[in-house]
């Protein structure tokens, strides 16, 4: 998401099915109810809900309302989540290179120590996750670049930026712990943080999620203790759970959990590939999209009407270009392809320039009729 949109966006979770994309749009545009005001999109997907407004005032207002019903079923409104700046994902590791080796090349890459960060492993140890004590200062593109330039037992590796995630994964749970019992911990004693589900993966293990995406990191930083038994608790990211594990109800949201040690919540190992479907396993490494805005309305219109989008098919047939409420979604394969084709398309926009012209009155009266327009070239 461009970051002129994250100001302007919230995120409703947690909605009935009974609760429409339309019904959303007339609630939150209404000042009166909602404290929004006029909206550029409204997109539901599943109990989520996506609204971006035309001011940033607007998104405030609804935020900081305290409470929302809309059909007798209280809304729960957030700021949608950013890149996590604690955790990135590096790619590409060989099943036989050594800890050892992994530690040193990240530590010589990101100019890490070993008190810096910490390593979690995929069971297929063909990703990790990098943990960083603290967050990421240094320009993820330079790091990036410097990753794809250096390979690693003769593997290429690649780095990526991962969303924040709004779980946690919480084990070793005392036999008999309840939803109910979770909740009211850590929103009491385990921190004060507003919880909005729970869900029992096992008995042992529970996955907790919060309204505030930043709650994951406070309640990472503390221990936990519930009826005598010291909690494990790390991020949870749903698709790299293992299958009796994965929670349906999850949104798509990027990569991760950790294991870099052994412990007693082995349910919570990382799985990034089901082994009997190798098909899947493609398709979840070909998730790079990103939308880019186009604040103005007229170029958009451009776009449209242009042979842009139909040039870039012929050329990269797997990248798909849509236009998206004030903007023009991206999705590629790769990310080489991926950044190629982006930059493309912003010196596609960046190369349109207003003129002024005179014209005849029949002229610009034809000229407004956009049943008369064809594909434009630039």
């Amino acid at each position: 998401m461009p970051d002129e949109n994250k100001e302007r966006t919230l995120e409703v979770v947690n909605l009935p099915p009974e609760v429409d994309q339309e019904l959303l749009a007339l609630y939150f545009a209404n000042k009166r109810r909602s404290g929004g005001g006029p909206l550029v999109s409204v997109e539901k997907m599943g109990d989520r809900a996506v609204v971006v407004f035309e001011e940033t005032e607007d998104a405030d207002r609804v935020l900081s309302k305290e409470s929302h019903t809309l059909q007798n079923t209280e809304l729960r409104v957030r700021k949608p989540a950013r890149k996590d700046r604690r955790r990135l994902l590096l790619r590409g590791l060989g099943p036989s290179t050594s800890l050892d080796c992994i530690e040193m090349y990240v530590e010589n890459i990101l100019g890490l120590n070993l008190e810096d960060y910490q390593l979690h492993f995929t069971p297929a140890r063909d990703a990790v996750i990098i943990q960083l004590s603290q967050p990421l200062s240094e320009d993820f593109q330079t790091l990036s670049a410097k990753i794809s330039k250096h390979s690693l037992d003769e593997a290429l590796m690649t780095l990526e930026e991962i969303q924040q995630t709004d779980s946690v994964l919480v084990g070793n749970l005392h036999p008999g712990t309840s939803p109910d019992m979770l909740s009211l911990y850590f929103e009491s004693r385990g921190g004060n943080h507003m919880v909005m589900g729970v869900t029992m993966l096992s008995e042992g293990t529970a996955k907790v999620s919060f309204v505030d995406y930043d709650s994951v990191d406070h309640v990472l930083a503390q221990p936990h203790k519930l009826k005598g038994a010291e909690l494990e608790v790390r991020p949870f990211f749903d698709f790299l759970q293992p299958p009796q594990l994965s929670d349906t109800q999850a949104g798509p949201q990027t990569i991760e959990e950790d294991d870099s040690q052994p412990s007693q919540m082995a349910p919570e190992l990382l799985v990034e590939m089901v082994p009997e479907a190798e098909e899947d396993q493609t398709e979840e490494k070909a998730s790079l999209t990103d939308l880019i805005s186009i604040s103005d309305p007229v170029k958009l219109e451009l776009f449209q009407l242009g042979t842009f989008q139909r040039d870039m098919k012929n050329t990269h047939p797997d990248v798909m270009m849509q236009v998206r409420g004030n903007g023009v979604l991206m999705e590629a394969a790769d990310r080489p392809t991926f950044e190629q084709v982006k930059n493309c398309l912003l010196e596609y926009f960046c190369s349109m320039a207003e003129t002024h012209f005179t014209l005849e009155p029949e002229e610009a009266e034809f000229l407004e009729r956009k049943e008369h327009i064809g594909p434009l070239a630039f």
